[in-house]
């Protein structure tokens, strides 16, 4: 039987004796960058992984379509580019688009139609921009692909009207 310790370490708290996990003796020793990497110094940074995800996790409870809308896969044979939209009947379509590779996208041809709740097309450019890994782009779509830089992601919403 194989373990699986070597694949985590204990969290690093803070920067307190053993990244704060415990105050006995652990079991495997944290990682050595724990005074730097630990969560009590996420928690105040506008720009941690703590606070992205904090943001994220507020955007999912603040739109409904992120829970319950219908999926749809957008670029199915694509190996760098994730998108795909989740769709409400009342007619609110999420739009995400995340590169998954270490190297830009530059996506290009024709851009897949995108369908509402009555099957309505929607524009790419119509969607309002709600949160993203690298904050707002300047210009994601363009022309007739789109661009994301190494690991990027957005998403975007479009409402009813």
């Amino acid at each position: 039987m194989k373990a699986r310790d070597h694949a985590r370490i204990p969290v690093s708290w803070n920067t307190s004796p053993h990244g704060g996990f415990t105050s006995g003796k652990p079991w495997m020793r944290v990682n050595d960058d724990f005074p730097t990497w630990n969560a009590a110094s996420q928690v105040d940074d506008d720009n941690s992984v703590f606070t992205f995800w904090k943001r994220v996790l507020g955007t999912r409870k603040q739109y409904d379509v992120l829970v319950y809308g219908d999926f749809t896969l957008l670029f199915p044979e694509h190996e760098q580019l994730f998108a795909y939209t989740r769709c409400l009947k009342a007619g609110t379509v999420a739009l995400v688009i995340m590169n998954f590779s270490k190297k830009e996208l530059e996506f290009r041809g024709p851009l897949p139609q995108i369908q509402g709740a009555g099957g309505e097309s929607l524009a790419w450019d119509g969607f309002e921009y709600v949160i993203g890994t690298t904050g707002r782009p300047e210009s994601l779509f363009v022309g007739e692909g789109l661009t994301l830089k190494p690991y990027e992601g957005h998403m975007y919403i479009s409402h009813p009207k």
